[in-house]
């Protein structure tokens, strides 16, 4: 049935938006708490979940300027 299966694909494409959102807010928290490896952990999931995701991308950049600074 094509219902049935838009309802799955819409509630799957649901379900990864929720993980994504879950990810990136631990990877700010980690951010702003300098858990580097977490952060990039966190941010690694985004990007599994989703490739190229913009925000994910661009924390992951950020990150990679604080891990310079302070190393």
């Amino acid at each position: 049935n094509l219902d049935a299966l838009a309802l799955k694909d819409e509630i799957g494409r649901a379900q990864i938006e929720a993980s994504v959102a879950t990810w990136l807010s631990l990877a700010r928290k980690h951010l702003d708490g300098c858990l580097y490896p977490q952060a990039r952990e966190a941010l690694q999931e985004v990007l599994k979940l989703q490739p190229g995701h913009r925000e994910a991308t661009q924390l992951a950049q950020e990150l990679d300027l604080r891990e310079r600074e302070y190393a």
